[in-house]
């Protein structure tokens, strides 16, 4: 959910109204980070894209599925995505300097 649609929902349900910032600063506080949830590139949707990736399917029959290896390569980089979501890191112990 991006912040307006977090301020568009309070509004609905709760009949709450906050400033963006406000809902940011929540976020923050709570130690609630922001990282990307999309399944797939945008760009497979286009129809050229779409036009290769099937002619580039249809080539593939005499491949041998039990012969295919698959590296994931996705964990070094899932933390550059976005979207809401709690961050599980302990937070530490309080410092009496710090703002909360």
């Amino acid at each position: 959910m991006t912040l307006v649609e977090v301020q568009e929902r309070l509004m609905k349900e709760r009949s709450e109204r906050f400033g963006i910032s406000t809902i940011w600063r929540f976020f923050g506080g709570h130690r609630i980070t922001l990282n990307k949830k999309i399944g797939h590139a945008v760009e497979q949707d286009r129809p050229d894209v779409l036009k290769r990736r099937r002619e580039w399917f249809e080539d593939q029959v005499d491949l041998e599925p039990e012969r295919l290896i698959f590296i994931d390569e996705a964990g070094g980089v899932r933390n550059s995505l976005y979207g809401w979501r709690l961050n599980i890191r302990p937070a530490g112990p309080l410092r009496s300097d710090c703002r909360r």
